[in-house]
């Protein structure tokens, strides 16, 4: 599908948040025992554009009617990336090199499309593995008639130029017989849409130029991309998502193949199922775990 451009005027505080907060945060100064700020964010945004959340709808595969009075819970990466920026902001390295790792979202209750959004957010635990700079955020969305609707916890991480000891074996999962419950695949231009939608005008999706120069050799779509089509995909097959838990594994890149959303048979204990993103050669993109409903 094709975005119009016009949709740029509604992403203004996210083209600022993220691109100021990144220059700033490259400038030489002095970080030894700076300690980030740890006070909670608070912001009043406006209802999204009904023009913006039906043309985000088509773009992620819903139905036309399934966001006629309630806002895409993932739509998150529209009113929230300026905040998750400001709050990176806070800690002392450079973000310009910041990946998305993953993502934990919680839904209680539908947020209205007509009211004003509370969203309030606040830094989480900041780790140094030795390789990465580990940074959450921890994020609260609700409306004046749907307070604490939706909760979302963001991982990212700032890599290290020298890493000081070599990657860790990805810990062994249990084995599970998985089934394919839709696909979905990327367009070339689908970077560039997904910014037009949200605002993450990050290069390394939107501009070939430059994406080419880097370890990917070319762009990828962006990781809540990924998140909101998987979403959707398994909204289509008919399930509910309370929880909705995952972590970005190898890029997608642009354009891409057809790629398989595949869920656990059986649940775990805890009541969660387990779901894959994959190429048709096997290769993982995302993985995680989705509940039905929120645990206990």
């Amino acid at each position: 599908m094709t975005v119009p451009l016009s949709f740029l005027r509604y992403q203004a505080p996210n083209i600022v948040g993220m691109f100021g907060n990144g220059l700033r945060s490259a400038l030489p100064r002095a970080v030894g025992g700076r300690t980030p700020d740890s006070a909670p964010l608070h912001r009043r945004l406006e209802p999204v554009p009904p023009a913006l959340i039906e043309a985000y709808a088509e773009w992620t595969g819903a139905p036309a009617d399934r966001y006629r009075d309630e806002l895409p819970p993932h739509l998150f990466s529209y009113w929230a990336l300026g905040l998750i920026a400001d709050l990176t902001g806070r800690v002392p390295y450079n973000v310009l090199s910041i990946v998305n790792q993953g993502c934990r979202m919680v839904v209680r209750r539908p947020l209205p499309t007509d009211e004003v959004l509370d969203v309030t957010g606040r830094l989480g635990e900041i780790v140094d593995d030795g390789r990465r700079i580990r940074i959450a955020t921890h994020l609260e969305i609700g409306t004046d008639g749907a307070p604490g609707a939706q909760s979302v916890d963001v991982l990212t991480a700032v890599p290290h130029r020298n890493p000081k000891r070599p990657r860790s074996a990805a810990p062994r999962e249990p084995a599970r017989t998985f089934e394919t419950v839709g696909t979905w695949s990327a367009a070339a231009g689908d970077g560039r849409a997904f910014a037009l939608l949200t605002g993450d005008f990050n290069p390394l999706h939107t501009l070939e130029l430059v994406a080419r120069r880097t370890r990917y050799n070319g762009c990828i779509l962006h990781g809540f991309g990924l998140l909101s089509r998987t979403y959707e995909t398994l909204r289509n097959a008919g399930v509910d998502i309370a929880v909705f838990d995952v972590r970005y594994v190898k890029p997608v890149p642009l354009p891409s193949a057809e790629l398989a959303v595949t869920l656990a048979r059986e649940a775990d204990a805890d009541g969660g199922r387990a779901l894959r993103l994959a190429s048709p050669d096997g290769t993982l993109h995302m993985a995680g775990h989705l509940h039905e409903k929120e645990p206990a």
